[in-house]
């Protein structure tokens, strides 16, 4: 049984696979966690993947016919289709579930009630169990082909699907957990996850850095991954500094910050005493700071920028006469 919850303000989904009655008192410490992009992403990778699933059907086909003995030989090989795809949610739960089927329509065949009518009609029973495969396979390509299952946009089109619901409610000892129980198509989980994703405003946008499909509002740039998020905050912080540099803020100051390294340059040039290019130096930096705090306050508060340049006029003229009374003392 797979037991699944939506998380509408964290944006996360948690999944239980494979859980039985006997165990949900535990079914809390066997949560998976998944973000909507995670969701998103491997549905895209799952529905671009059928072909593996197909391959499962094809080897289920061929071997119905053939007694048991062969069953261990064919679990082997739908075991290595899981390892390799086995990161896939999707397609662990639908290999799963094929595979459950399976069994027991190979038990049909390979265990009958009435082992003589079953050697009589042998054909027409190996007949029955592949038109139930096919049967299955065929449901299951209905849901997953359908683009209406995984549309998180508002659609005119009135559809109306009945399913089972089903709940387990885990509760005592002050613990109150509600998990929904999917159909093994899943198609409950896709109704509401698509539903979720629309009444949150997301769309399934491109990322910016990774060029993955992550679901996002219309103004969002990137996905939720570590790495992607590190990249977008340095690009807002280099636009910050470019927005500060192309204020007439930032030019007045960068004016005056040149006005003082010349300043530096003719004292150096003068061969003045180090002891005293290091008395400028430290007064210089004391008065960058001071600016630096005026430039600050007229950017948040939007002060005029006459203000500023009343307090670059002040530390610019002061500067100029310490650099003067230096080269006097020569």
């Amino acid at each position: 049984m797979t037991l699944y919850q939506i998380n509408e303000k964290e944006h996360t989904v948690n999944f239980v696979w494979g859980i039985k009655n006997a165990q949900l008192l535990t079914a809390g410490k066997r949560i998976k966690q998944y973000s909507f992009d995670d969701i998103l992403i491997q549905l895209e990778e799952f529905r671009e993947q059928l072909n593996v699933i197909e391959n499962i059907r094809l080897q289920m086909m061929d071997y119905i016919e053939k007694d048991k003995s062969y069953l261990d030989e064919l679990v082997n090989i739908v075991s290595d289709y899981v390892d390799d795809y086995r990161k896939n949610i999707f397609f662990v739960h639908y290999s799963g579930v094929l595979t459950t089927r399976y069994s027991k329509i190979l038990k049909e065949v390979t265990m009958p009630k009435d082992y003589v009518v079953a050697w009589i009609k042998r054909k027409q029973i190996i007949e029955d169990a592949r038109n139930k495969i096919q049967n299955f396979f065929d449901e299951f390509l209905s849901v997953i082909n359908d683009d209406r299952n995984f549309d998180y946009h508002e659609s005119d089109e009135t559809l109306i699907t009945m399913s089972d619901l089903k709940l387990a409610v885990i509760r005592g000892n002050g613990h109150n957990e509600v998990y929904h129980v999917p159909d093994d198509m899943l198609l409950n989980f896709f109704y509401e996850f698509s539903y979720t994703v629309y009444k949150l405003g997301f769309k399934v946008q491109e990322c910016h850095f990774c060029h993955k499909h992550f679901l996002g509002t219309s103004d969002s740039i990137c996905c939720e991954r570590v790495q992607c998020q590190e990249q977008h905050q340095k690009l807002l912080s280099k636009q910050a500094r470019e927005e500060r540099k192309n204020t007439p803020y930032a030019h007045e100051v960068d004016n005056y910050h040149t006005y003082v390294r010349n300043l530096m340059k003719e004292l150096r040039k003068a061969k003045i005493n180090p002891v005293k290019l290091d008395e400028f130096e430290d007064e210089k930096e004391r008065r960058k700071a001071i600016i630096k705090r005026k430039k600050k306050e007229c950017m948040e508060f939007g002060l005029p920028l006459e203000e500023l340049l009343d307090v670059i006029a002040e530390h610019r003229e002061a500067m100029k006469q310490l650099a003067d009374r230096y080269i006097e003392e020569l």
